[in-house]
This record gives structure tokens, C-alpha cells and sequence, in this order.
């Protein structure tokens, strides 16, 4: 699953960045293997906060201790807490988890782009043509473009 990572088209994976990344594999399992203990990491106080509300929605005993191997937020939470104690034994994987855990999910920009093409079809009907289209959207995304053609004009000398 390593080479996968060649997907992200970043500077620092390569070829030898994988066969390093699957040389450091074999460590970094035998030391979770080791020491993967997530019971002795303390919880967070927003799981504690939600497993309240969860006892409090559901009317159970106040008593009742649910399991945090059930809550995905906790599970991840203590995971990232092992893990930051190892990520300069394990330079590569944190690289490599860098990357995956900051690579943006959402598709928001891209649906307020699609959203904003849609108000100005709905506006200049279909009469609109592509070029033009294409204009206005590039406007509405990017704003005013006047104040970068001016500061363009000034720096090669035009008026």
C-alpha cells in the first residue's frame, strides 16, 4: 500500500522514499506489537463530555461505563497519542501519515464553484455562451481582477 502514496505527487515520494518507508514498516510494527496498550492512554475530556450525553440521551444508569473502543473520535485520538511519542523514531511513516491525515476530504471548494456556475446560468437563462460564461465564473470564484491587472500594468510599464 505504500506505493499508493506516489499518488499525492509530492517533492519528497519517490521511489527510494517507498523503499525506505517499507524498510521502517517492519520496526514500527515489532514496536506496536510491543507496546500498543491504548487502555493505559487517559481519555479526552471531549469523550468523557459525549459519553455523558450518550448516557443522558439514551436514559441509562449513571453508572454505566461505555466502551471507548466503540467511539471512533476517542480510538483515533489515542492512536495519534501513541504515535506522537514515535514519530522521530519513525521519520518516514511520519511523512507519510502527514500527509494522508492533512490530505483535504471535503469537496466543498469544488461545490461552491459548481453552485456559483449555477446562479449565473440561472440569471443569464442558457443564452449564455461558454467564453462568457467561463468569464463571469472565473470573476465570481476569483473576485476583481482589476486591482492584479493594474498592479501588472505598473510593474511592465504600461498605463
Amino acid at each position: 500500500m505504500a506505493d499508493k502514496l506516489l499518488v499525492y505527487e509530492c517533492r519528497h515520494i519517490d521511489e527510494s522514499f517507498i523503499q525506505k518507508l517499507k524498510k521502517e514498516m517492519h520496526k514500527l510494527v515489532n514496536d506496536a506489537k510491543g507496546d500498543h496498550d491504548l487502555d493505559r492512554i487517559p481519555s479526552t475530556r471531549q469523550y468523557q463530555t459525549r459519553m455523558q450525553k450518550r448516557i443522558k440521551r439514551h436514559k441509562l444508569a449513571k453508572d454505566t461505563i461505555l466502551d471507548w473502543k466503540n467511539d471512533a473520535g476517542e480510538y483515533t485520538e489515542r492512536i495519534w497519542k501513541w504515535w506522537k511519542h514515535r514519530k522521530e523514531k519513525y521519520p518516514y511513516h511520519g511523512v507519510a501519515i502527514r500527509l494522508i491525515a492533512y490530505a483535504q476530504l471535503s469537496s466543498c471548494s469544488v461545490e461552491r464553484v459548481f453552485s456559483k456556475l449555477e446562479r449565473i446560468v440561472k440569471v443569464t437563462s442558457d443564452n449564455i455562451k461558454e467564453d462568457m460564461c467561463e468569464v463571469r465564473l472565473l470573476l465570481q470564484v476569483n473576485g476583481d481582477l482589476d486591482e492584479m491587472y493594474n498592479a501588472l500594468a505598473v510593474n511592465f510599464g504600461e498605463e
